[in-house]
């Protein structure tokens, strides 16, 4: 798999900071026009692991896509992390395969929508870099 592809620079990229230093990061991007968002590349710094940083990025994920007319939020998981994002709501699709020599499963979840009092933000023609700071 290419480090960087075409995605990456249309997709909205988040990074969770613990001051200067990044510890968690995915992007999301609309995967066609039924209102189904992806997620991708997920990582937290290994020794940052197990403190919640994941399930946070990844509620601030799904919020943001959300807020941009997301329904649903799929991804690929590593088999070895399915049950991460079973804890966060999602479900398995399908059967595993491999990608890049490493067993997957598609996931999905169901988003609720956002409270229609507020607008959503406009989607720029480029996805930003979306920082955070987990207090």
């Amino acid at each position: 798999m290419e480090e960087f592809d075409q995605v990456d620079l249309t997709a909205w990229h988040l990074t969770l900071y613990d001051g200067a230093q990044a510890v968690a990061c995915c992007r999301i991007f609309p995967d066609g026009p039924s209102g189904q968002w992806h997620t991708g590349r997920v990582a937290v710094r290994r020794d940052r692991r197990g403190q919640g940083l994941g399930a946070f990025l990844m509620g601030e994920a799904e919020k943001a896509a959300a807020a941009r007319g997301a329904r649903v939020m799929a991804l690929s998981a590593q088999a070895q992390a399915a049950g991460f994002y079973q804890k966060l709501g999602y479900t398995q699709q399908g059967e595993t395969y491999l990608e890049e020599h490493c067993p997957h499963v598609s996931m999905e979840k169901q988003l609720p929508q956002p409270d229609l009092a507020e607008p959503a933000q406009a989607l720029p023609p480029t996805g930003p870099t979306q920082t955070m700071e987990k207090e």
